[in-house]
């Protein structure tokens, strides 16, 4: 057998993960533009590089039962955090409002609005503090699509090309010409798709290790591309990304996992594994909280004593003068405790129903 994937959880792909949500958080600080464009190259396109290889084989899609099982467990692990995280946020959103750290206030009305659009796993243009949310409902479509696909198919072959077409057409199409609901629901999921299938016809058999090699010179094109080229995060993250640009994506994605996972073999024996292991396993709540919780962090400093207009942490989340990788550090243990808070709360809740 040359599957990478086996019964047995892949310590390689957890390391992965979290060098990948590091560049995510150190990404979205006010780190060097350059260092800011090296990890918008690349960070988002592994998380659904790593779904791909992660996803199952296609005959769990083969059956009527076996279909419905995956979108119930979809449904369970993208749905759900998805509610869970975003749902307190948009209660308590005039709380914040009142702290200095949203920028308007909601009515009874909106309210409602935002309620919707938290269900249908959209936040909306109030929700400033929760933008990284799209990775889960795009994430959710795209393993949708590829499992529908699969289902009618049965076949891995014309599964994997209908995706891989539709998915590259996406990619190179300019996102601004299509309305915006389907920018959200149909580009972006099929860009994610792209990469999630990609991840399953070359990284599922371990045969690509024999020519690991070709990932050496492509890896050290994407460093120089990206400190010397005048690129922005704009015009290469994936959400906006088009072109010539989605193609240096594409070969710079693959050719950093190939040495990620090789470099992983040796970060997974060393002192730092267990806790890289862990957060490469809880991913969930440091992507989808960190946004707000830098805010968070600016406005305990400012009430601490720090002379800075509050205003300017509704609007940049930062206190400039504190250094970036600063952020990066403190946000880390901030959103775990988060998490612990909001998973308690919730169990607690669970559990009064109960009575």
């Amino acid at each position: 057998m040359g599957d990478i994937i086996k019964k047995t959880r892949i310590e390689e792909l957890d390391i992965i993960k979290c060098i990948a949500i590091l560049m995510v958080v150190f990404g979205h600080t006010l780190c060097p533009v350059h260092l800011k464009v090296l990890f918008y190259w690349v960070h988002m396109p592994l998380f659904f590089l790593l779904s791909g290889i992660t996803a199952p084989d296609i005959n769990k899609y083969s059956t009527r039962g076996g279909y419905f099982g995956f979108i119930k467990k979809r449904i369970k692990t993208l749905y759900v955090p998805f509610i869970e995280y975003a749902l307190p946020f948009v209660l308590f959103h005039n709380a914040l409002f009142a702290l200095g750290i949203d920028p308007n206030h909601f009515s009874s009305k909106e309210y409602v609005f935002q309620i919707i659009h938290t269900l249908l796993m959209t936040n909306g243009p109030s929700e400033v503090h929760l933008g990284a949310f799209w990775f889960l409902k795009v994430l959710f479509l795209a393993e949708i699509i590829y499992a529908t696909i699969a289902y009618i198919s049965h076949n891995q072959k014309i599964t994997n090309g209908i995706c891989i077409i539709f998915g590259l057409i996406a990619l190179i199409a300019n996102k601004g010409i299509f309305p915006h609901v389907l920018q959200g629901n149909v580009i972006m999921p099929l860009r994610g798709l792209f990469y999630y299938t990609i991840a399953q016809v070359i990284f599922k058999d371990v045969r690509w290790k024999k020519i690991w090699f070709i990932s050496i010179p492509i890896v050290l094109w994407w460093i120089v591309e990206s400190f010397t080229a005048p690129y922005t995060e704009g015009n290469i993250q994936i959400l906006s990304i088009c072109s010539l640009n989605s193609i240096y994506q594409i070969v710079f994605t693959c050719g950093l996992f190939m040495i990620l996972f090789l470099v992983s073999g040796y970060l997974k024996v060393s002192k730092a594994s267990s806790w890289m292991k862990w957060m490469g396993r809880n991913t969930i709540p440091l992507y989808l909280l960190h946004q707000i919780m830098f805010a968070f962090i600016s406005f305990i400093i400012m009430k601490l004593g720090y002379d800075m207009d509050g205003a300017t942490i509704v609007k940049d989340r930062f206190i400039t003068s504190i250094p970036w990788w600063a952020y990066g550090i403190l946000v880390i243990p901030c959103c775990y405790l988060v998490r612990a808070i909001i998973s308690r709360s919730f169990n607690t809740i669970k559990m009064i129903t109960k009575l």
